[in-house]
């Protein structure tokens, strides 16, 4: 039984890998349909906004080994990369983006319920890919959070770095402050 495989504290993280597993299948039958390849992928989450313009993604596809290589932004201490949004070349993203079945087939080392940027760096090194963390600058993400009603909205972004900034009217949204 899968759910008893599950750490229950893991349970987000697998089943967002299982999405994107699907989002994953979908593309690959329209790229098959539509005769089309693509060198880099780019995955973010729903809850990800780019403060800025995404810098040197034409470059990485050219990089030596681009095709096994996961670019992302290091986390705090620089052994894993975030997961808000992740790059892949051509050969990873199969690689990685079918981490659920590869883990449910029992493919892929027991993982300790750590958290998803944990789950990321063991399935890299596991594919034996190559894992190349860029500065924020390069994937300027930030968490995002709306908050509102009809006569207010507050958008606060919170950068790579963990610092806080208000997008639209005051006063302030309290989750901002």
């Amino acid at each position: 039984n899968l759910q008893a495989k599950m750490p229950s504290s893991f349970h987000n993280v697998l089943e967002r890998w299982m999405r994107r597993e699907r989002l994953w299948n979908t593309s690959m039958g329209i790229q098959r349909r539509l005769k089309i390849s693509y060198d880099l992928l780019v995955i973010a989450k729903d809850d990800s906004f780019f403060a800025a313009d995404v810098r040197a993604p034409k470059a990485w596809a050219f990089a030596p080994d681009a095709g096994r290589t996961v670019w992302g932004v290091a986390q705090p201490g620089g052994k894993e990369i975030r997961d808000k949004t992740i790059v892949f070349g051509l050969e990873a993203a199969p690689a990685m983006l079918t981490l659920f079945s590869s883990w449910a087939r029992g493919g892929f080392p027991d993982h300790p319920a750590t958290g998803t940027e944990s789950f990321i760096l063991q399935a890299i090194l596991h594919a034996g890919l190559k894992l190349v963390m860029v500065p924020h600058e390069s994937l300027p993400e930030a968490d995002c959070m709306l908050e509102g009603n009809t006569t207010h909205v507050s958008l606060c972004l919170i950068d790579g770095g963990g610092e806080r900034k208000l997008v639209g009217p005051s006063p302030p949204a309290p989750f901002c402050s």
